[in-house]
């Protein structure tokens, strides 16, 4: 299932960047940076508390399109981790739970969730693939592919203290 929170692209009409909006961004990254960022579509895969501040970032960042995947429900667990969750949302699934919320950070992002399982077909769209809380073998397939079609791709976790990013 795909939701859509919002469809508009990732820069403001005719594919100009937002100076008001970005000009913090812009002074540190430069224009074609940001250029690049605006026309970038994402994949975040885990909408637990790691997943959400970066999609929280991405989104503010300016990409073009963010898809927030998840096949898992939420439980009471998350509500520690997850701010956009409350207590109504436990048993919906987390990345449709949190996509209108994140959506209205950037009216020029799109930002849509995706709950189906992922299929080679349905990545190939992607510019960059960040997992988050992934099992080992899902990081190794799916490295593997992202390899193979030049997809960039983030692993990131946290472990209570403990953190990576590869």
């Amino acid at each position: 299932a795909v939701m859509a929170a919002n469809s508009n692209s990732g820069a403001a009409a005719g594919g100009d960047i937002d100076e008001s909006l970005y000009s913090r961004q812009l002074y540190v990254l430069g224009h074609d940076a940001m250029r690049r960022m605006a026309n970038s579509d994402i994949l975040l895969c885990g909408l637990g508390g790691l997943g959400l501040e970066i999609a929280k970032n991405v989104i503010l960042g300016g990409v073009k399109s963010i898809t927030l995947h998840d096949t898992a429900t939420c439980t009471l667990n998350d509500l520690a981790s997850q701010f956009y969750l409350t207590q109504a949302d436990v048993g919906k699934n987390r990345a449709e739970a949190s996509c209108a919320q994140l959506a209205e950070l950037n009216s020029y992002v799109r930002t849509i969730s995706h709950t189906a399982p992922l299929t080679e077909d349905f990545m190939r769209q992607f510019r960059v693939i960040v997992l988050t809380n992934s099992s080992a073998a899902e990081q190794a397939s799916i490295a593997k592919f992202a390899h193979e079609q030049d997809i960039a791709l983030i692993i990131a976790e946290t472990r209570g203290l403990f953190a990576k990013v590869f």
